[in-house]
């Protein structure tokens, strides 16, 4: 098993924004870490763009089986509706 945490955040809302990740084991140990820089842009869109270059590396790296957690309830929302 293969868990993802994701975050991303903005200063201001909207403001300077980056996202970023960790991929750990069944053991939590540390498997893969990501990061980046978005720019300028708002909490919803920076955490979205967390889960989604995380799902790039799901699929790079073929972690499966997986768990995804975060910490936006908006995102949740939106992404277990979809």
């Amino acid at each position: 098993m293969i868990k993802l945490n994701f975050v991303g955040a903005s200063k201001g809302n909207p403001g300077k924004a980056g996202h970023g990740g960790i991929f750990r084991n069944h053991e939590g140990q540390p498997l893969l870490l990501y990061f980046g820089s978005i720019g300028w842009d708002t909490n919803n869109s920076v955490e979205l763009e967390g889960v989604w270059q995380g799902m790039n590396l799901v699929h790079q790296h073929n972690f499966h089986p997986l768990i995804i957690e975060g910490d936006s309830q908006n995102l949740i929302n939106m992404v277990t509706q979809i």
